[in-house]
């Protein structure tokens, strides 16, 4: 099995200030919107290492670590529309879906939303 290859500081940064801004010190993560910043966030490849994807400018996103490893070797983009699809407002034909999302996502936007009476597939996220 080969290393995991590190993502140096510079590409991280690289990576913010091109898909989120220099300028800006909070953003959203590239999956799910949750709010991240330029200190504490990952970088998520778009294709995976498994699939022979490469930490580069162009197969990076700035994304949640929970994102990050819950997608695991999962393309990013499908991970992304499989989670916008099942959650919150912005698909609602899918509400018979369910949420289908691993258990800590589900729990974190379940928390979010504790309070606001209303049902799931009227959520939005809350960032």
């Amino acid at each position: 099995m080969t290393k995991k290859e590190k993502i140096s500081h510079a590409l991280k940064v690289e990576v913010w200030n091109t898909y989120i801004g220099a300028e800006k010190g909070i953003g959203m993560c590239y999956c799910c919107q949750k709010k991240i910043d330029s200190k504490h966030f990952e970088c998520g490849h778009i294709i995976s290492e498994k699939d022979n994807g490469i930490a580069n400018l162009n197969n990076l996103r700035p994304v949640c670590d929970l994102c990050n490893k819950s997608m695991g070797t999962k393309n990013m983009n499908d991970f992304r529309d499989n989670l916008l699809n099942s959650s919150g407002k912005w698909y609602e034909k899918n509400i018979d879906m369910g949420l289908k999302l691993p258990n800590r996502i589900n729990k974190d936007i379940n928390n979010a939303n504790a309070n606001v009476n209303v049902k799931w597939y009227e959520r939005e996220f809350i960032v």
